[in-house]
């Protein structure tokens, strides 16, 4: 993946916590990578297997106020939680390009937020491990709608 890397060479980068995300972010920037721990993924506690887990993922995006699941974080405060994230790396780095390290669900909702449509449930049960999501912005962060690839 890094030697097909959809960013520049001088793109700033921030992670999850997460050590999967931590150590893809470290081998593809070639470095150390700075962590953000709003940038976790949707906070999902499960003991073991979940046969069920797409229709949950699913359930909570059509609920996203509730915690649907016993200690599932409400998608709505995943994506609160992710966004402000991402606009104070944004804003922070003004005219970079940025890359951002995480997990499928939190860039879901990111990426509908960022483009200004509904999270895409069959684009996030399509993503791989690794994958990409771009979305560019060419003006300012939030004030015109971006394109998402």
């Amino acid at each position: 993946m890094a030697a097909r890397a959809p960013w520049p060479a001088d793109a700033v980068w921030f992670t999850s916590p997460e050590p999967k995300a931590a150590r893809t972010a470290r081998l593809l920037a070639g470095r150390d990578v700075p962590v953000v721990d709003d940038l976790r993924e949707h906070e999902r506690e499960t003991a073991g297997l979940m046969p069920d887990f797409v229709e949950a993922v699913g359930e909570a995006f059509a609920n996203p106020y509730s915690e649907i699941r016993p200690g599932w974080e409400p998608i709505a405060q995943t994506r609160s939680r992710v966004v402000a994230a991402a606009r104070r790396i944004l804003e922070e780095h003004a005219g970079r390009d940025v890359v951002l390290v995480g997990h499928g669900t939190a860039w879901t909702l990111l990426a509908a937020f960022l483009t200004g449509t509904e999270p895409d449930l069959a684009k996030w049960q399509a993503l791989t491990m690794p994958d990409v999501v771009t979305v560019e912005d060419n003006t300012t962060m939030f004030g015109t709608r971006p394109v998402q690839r």
